[in-house]
């Protein structure tokens, strides 16, 4: 349920940076597409983006929105790994 960025400043060397998600949120459509905006211009407009990390929930297939997400990482260039949680 993030709805902020977190910074955590990792062995005093790299950040990992908490982004909202696109998944299961309670919010409006609306707070929903903002958050859609700020993400892929994040990790469009950061030159030191190392890897995203996409999140996926291993106890249901991977739905839709997941799909597209990678597709539309792929399709940007951006470095991204899945991780099933």
């Amino acid at each position: 349920k993030t709805r902020c960025i977190n910074h955590f400043l990792i062995n005093d060397s790299w950040y990992l940076v908490d982004l909202p998600g696109y998944g299961y949120a309670r919010t409006g459509f609306s707070t929903r597409g903002m958050f859609d905006k700020f993400t892929k211009d994040y990790f469009l407009k950061r030159p030191n983006l190392v890897m995203v990390y996409l999140l996926v929930d291993a106890s249901i297939q991977p739905q839709a929105v997941d799909l597209e997400y990678a597709a539309w990482l792929r399709a940007m260039g951006v470095r991204f790994t899945l991780v099933f949680t």
